[in-house]
């Protein structure tokens, strides 16, 4: 008899014990009645099990010529197992009777892992809430004997994002889309032991604040704007930054009040958190308009009257302070001006009333403009003229009279004692002829307005014989040898015309007898002259005409020597110079002598200035001139010698490529040397060192390059070139993926090149499908979601990243991925735009749940699954009955291709591709306890589906 050997054994836990699967060779023999199984638990119990071979006894469910399957009631373990844990199993085999004399057979002792009771239940009463974007982990289930697996998703449906957890006990993925989610899922344990769990997962939206904008507010207003916020997890918590004083935010309700601060652009800066901590930013700019710019001054304006000062200054409100006044329609009263602060003033010269318009505008801008009245009256209506001078026999009279005030034009008349022959004119003229006899007349003069206004004044003119006086006093005018002189005698009183006579006149002038000295002097020295003047009246028949004597003292001097040169040329280091010195008066001939030069100019005696500079110098050159005589005249000039002018001889500055090496030079003359050179405007990567420019340029565009340099003294020249940086030629560009994919799949999508771009690329992919028949698959999209995606080649790099996956949908055909492909914001797409298809294959139909459920009289069977091609011909049901019982019919075959046409024709199933949910229902007569399962197969022109098992309850 040979030993047992127990080789494999696993315990499984069913709710009510424990079975041990037990293989290995010799385990039993086929009379033996003794044989048994010895168990040793966890707490050191020891249990003897006897086996049987012949019957399934109460500890036997089968047996098998390798394999023995042993039940071990609860009542046998001694502790209760909540933890995995070890036990001990060995099998004894006694000899058959005929044999007693062999001794006791025992096996090895082998070692089993003892599960916690049978059953799997739910990690918590629910599961905790998600984010959309955010990565999301939670076990749902505990309990049982791992590996987990296969599980499925039975009923409802989990958060886009979140894939069905086909093993292990991890519900994890990126949830797309908020919402609430309820779905069953079926989980199985190692043993098979499975168990249906229902949840409910709430996804919320991520954080974030939707006010996208604050309202513009007047300064000085109330405030009052609340923030908003969608997702995450309330209550809210609210802060700001950038917030003036006069505003305060309520961090729990997020409303933002308080009085509006002084105009301007203000930026805020908001930030809300949730009650898990997660954050969402945003800065918005607020604009505070100032109040409205009004006049406070209102029309009529104060009046003003003709002649007399007036000032008024106008009042404004509102606006920003910095007010400037100006006149935008009609004109101002003749005498007044507006000032840019708003005065109005100045001494009106007419009356009337006048319409201007005034506008002010303040410093930002702000204008506003208002119309005006300014009455302006008359000046009081008075004669102006004052007492009159007498007047002399023998010369005419004019008077003219003068008024001012009231309305003009004036009317003037006169009564009373006027001369002989006077005459008044309506203008106010009062004219006589020459008087001949001295006399005294009084007279009124009288003046209206254009009014009705008038006044009178008196007024006496005297007429008499003046004395005749020589009004030119004495020294006259100095003369000077040479030079012409002119010099004229005047007399007032007696009777004109006068006769002039004159001795002691110099040499070379001659006396009038109008009174004029002229000519040109010969001799210097002091001279006086004796000059007399006769009139042409007759004081007394006697007397004979009036006479007035007077001495006059005349000097004639020499010619002054002079120095006529006022300024001397500047010069130019290294430019040959010529200048010169003259002078007058004085007797020639004259020597020079000159001081002062600055380095490389020389000077002679006649006063010349000649050389080359060879220094920069700012000088004082003096010079000095002596005549024949000795007499000497020194005069001091300014003398610059500056530097050639310095420029920038650099022309123009060559284009370059993004990553290519770049060099250029610039260059300069005049000025003093060294020179320091200074450049702005460079393109990225490119620098300055010393003249030259070098470097690899990073980016690509139009630049505007300014080069200044400076010499050794400070002077300074400046140009600006214009330089144009390039991307160089996209090298090809490549989209790999797989060419054909089956439905419901998620292949990956890369764009790249075939060597490395020195600017990083985004990628815009565009998908598009074209169905072999029927409507489009919206499901069909990137793996981000939508139909358009993006990706990025980093600078240096040939790869696109993160690289994107399809979402392939269930309906046969061609879906095409177009690149375009983005430097910055240069479209560099190659022509043809870059592409790759991935063909969906048209395939038997695939079922992916079968479920059923009773009602009264019979049971419904649901199917759920797709067809790629939009085809499904026929579904074949087999159904199982339970044990014990018959059924008359078990398969049953139905047509579908009617059912699935009508199907995909309507726009019903247009959102959902290829999907569809098939509902049979049966009519049972008696029990459906009878049926225990159902499989479903499907079948189109392809093929025929898989086979799914679904229980019948």
């Amino acid at each position: 008899m040979a030993t047992a050997a127990i080789t494999t054994g696993t315990p499984a836990v069913p709710s009510n014990g424990f079975v041990l699967l037990i293989n290995g060779t010799n385990l039993l023999n086929g009379s033996d009645t003794f044989d048994y199984v010895q168990w040793t638990d966890p707490a050191g119990g020891s249990y003897q099990i006897g086996l049987s071979p012949d019957s399934v006894g109460a500890y036997v469910y089968s047996v098998a010529a390798a394999q023995i399957q042993v039940y071990i009631p609860p009542a046998l373990y001694s502790t209760a197992v909540t933890s995995p844990d070890s036990v001990t199993i060995q099998v004894f085999e006694f000899p058959p009777p005929s044999s007693f004399n062999l001794p006791l057979q025992t096996s090895n002792i082998a070692t089993f892992t003892l599960n916690p009771p049978l059953g799997l239940t739910l990690s918590g009463a629910a599961l905790p809430p998600g984010v959309a974007g955010n990565a999301y982990s939670q076990p749902f289930f505990y309990g049982g004997t791992p590996p987990y697996g296969p599980n499925s998703l039975v009923s409802g449906a989990l958060p886009p994002g979140l894939p069905v957890p086909t093993s292990g006990q991890l519900l994890a993925g990126t949830p797309t889309t908020p919402g609430t989610y309820s779905f069953t899922l079926s989980v199985a344990d190692e043993w098979g032991n499975t168990k249906n769990l229902t949840e409910s997962l709430l996804i919320v939206a991520r954080l974030q604040i939707v006010t996208t904008g604050l309202p513009p507010v007047q300064t000085g207003s109330g405030y009052s704007v609340t923030l908003g916020a969608l997702g995450g997890f309330p209550p809210y918590t609210w802060s700001a930054t950038g917030l003036p004083a006069s505003l305060t935010l309520n961090s729990l309700t997020g409303a933002l009040t308080g009085i509006a601060p002084a105009p301007g652009g203000y930026i805020f800066s908001f930030t809300v958190v949730d009650s898990t901590g997660a954050t969402a930013s945003a800065t918005l700019p607020e604009t505070f308009t100032p109040p409205p710019l009004l006049f406070l001054t209102t029309s009529p304006l104060p009046g003003a009257v003709v002649g007399t000062p007036y000032s008024m200054a106008f009042q404004v409100t509102g606006g920003v302070p910095g007010y400037r006044f100006s006149l935008v329609g009609g004109s101002l009263p003749g005498g007044l001006t507006l000032s840019s602060n708003g005065v109005l003033a100045g001494i009106p010269t007419a009356y009337g009333q006048f319409s201007f318009s005034v506008q002010v505008s303040d410093s930002a801008g702000n204008t506003n403009s208002l119309g005006f009245i300014l009455n302006i009256r008359p000046a009081p209506l008075a004669i102006t003229t004052g007492a009159l001078p007498p007047a002399t026999v023998g010369t005419p009279i004019s008077i003219t009279f003068a008024a001012s005030g009231g309305a003009p034009p004036y009317s003037f008349s006169g009564t009373g004692s006027f001369p002989p022959g006077a005459q008044l004119s309506g203008a106010g003229v009062l004219t006589a002829p020459a008087q001949t006899a001295a006399g005294s007349y009084t007279f009124l003069i009288s003046v209206a307005d254009t009014q009705g206004n008038n006044t009178s004044k008196s007024f006496t003119l005297t007429v008499s014989v003046a004395a005749l006086v020589i009004t030119t006093t004495s020294p006259l005018a100095n003369a000077t040898v040479g030079t012409a002189y002119s010099a004229g005698f005047a007399a007032s009183g007696g009777i004109a015309p006068y006769t002039w006579t004159a001795i002691g006149v110099p040499a070379g002038l001659s006396f009038s007898s109008t009174g004029a000295l002229s000519g040109t002097p010969t001799a210097a020295g002091s001279y006086t002259l004796s000059v007399t003047v006769t009139d042409s009246s007759q004081a007394s028949p006697l007397a004979g005409p009036l006479t007035a004597t007077g001495s006059f003292a005349l000097t004639v001097s020499p010619a002054k020597l002079t120095i006529t040169t006022t300024s001397l040329a500047n010069g130019t280091v290294g430019v040959a110079y010529s200048a010169g010195f003259s002078a007058t008066g004085g007797v020639t001939p004259y020597s020079w002598s000159l001081s002062g030069l600055p380095a490389g100019l020389a000077g002679n005696s006649s006063g010349a200035i000649s050389g080359t500079p060879t220094a920069i110098a700012t000088a004082t050159v003096t010079a000095t001139v002596t005549d024949s005589t000795g007499t000497k005249a020194t005069t001091s000039l300014p003398l610059t010698v500056t530097a050639p002018p310095l420029a920038i001889t650099t022309s123009s500055l060559p284009n370059g490529v993004v990553g290519t090496p770049y060099s250029a030079g610039v260059g300069a003359s005049g000025g003093i040397p060294p020179y320091t050179w200074t450049v702005g405007g460079l393109p990225s990567g490119i620098s300055l060192s010393g003249s030259s420019l070098s470097g690899s340029p990073t980016a690509a565009g139009s630049f505007q390059v300014s080069v200044a340099v400076k010499d050794s003294i400070g002077a300074t020249a400046s140009a600006s070139f214009p330089v144009t940086i390039a991307l160089p030629a996209l090298p090809p560009v490549t989209v790999t993926g797989v060419s054909s994919a089956g439905p419901a799949s998620q292949p990956p999508i890369q764009t790249g090149i075939s060597s490395p771009f020195p600017v990083p690329i985004t990628v815009n992919l565009t998908l598009t499908f074209a169905p072999i028949s029927g409507a489009d698959d919206p499901s069909i999209q990137f793996s981000t979601g939508g139909r358009t995606g993006q990706e990025t080649i980093a600078a240096g790099s040939t790869l696109a990243l993160p690289a994107l996956a399809i979402q392939t949908g269930t309906v046969a055909g061609t879906i095409t991925i177009t690149a375009q492909l983005l430097a910055g914001t240069q479209d560099i797409t190659l022509n043809p735009a870059p592409s790759t298809t991935i063909v969906i294959p048209s395939m038997a139909p695939v079922i992916t749940k079968v479920s059923a459920s009773t009602s009264a009289g019979g049971f419904t069977i649901s199917v759920v699954g797709y067809a790629t091609s939009r085809q499904v011909t026929q579904a074949v049901l087999q159904f199982t009955p339970a044990a014990g019982t018959t059924l008359s019919s078990t398969t049953f075959t139905i047509p579908t291709t009617s059912l699935f046409t009508t199907w995909y024709g309507s726009t019903a199933a247009a959102p959902y591709g290829s999907q569809f949910t098939l509902t049979q229902p049966f009519t049972v007569s008696g029990s459906t306890s009878a049926v225990a399962s159902v499989s479903v197969t499907l079948s189109n022109s392809q093929g025929n589906s898989n086979t799914v098992t679904a229980p019948v309850p």
